[in-house]
């Protein structure tokens, strides 16, 4: 039967679980957002590479393409398991 003392107690219970559940998303989108950056970081490291005429585009081609692989997985990672 619920009572008053029940549904205060359930309640309880759900906000705990929705606290804990909204501080395991936040520390798995830091920790996502971390990881784009860094790939961000060496996109721009990479562009530069090339701009510069330091390595030629076929020599960059496949790091390009794991780099953006790479983001593109922690992106849709987090989309589909949140």
């Amino acid at each position: 039967m619920l009572t008053d003392d029940n549904m205060e107690e359930l309640v309880k219970l759900v906000n705990e679980e929705l606290d804990i559940a909204s501080h395991n998303l936040r520390e798995r989108l830091i920790n996502i957002d971390y990881k784009l950056k860094d790939v961000r970081n060496k996109l721009a490291h990479l562009c530069d590479a090339l701009e510069t005429g330091k390595f030629d585009y076929d020599d960059l081609a496949p790091r390009i393409v794991v780099t953006n692989a790479v983001a593109s997985k922690n992106f849709v990672t987090f989309h589909i398991s949140a």
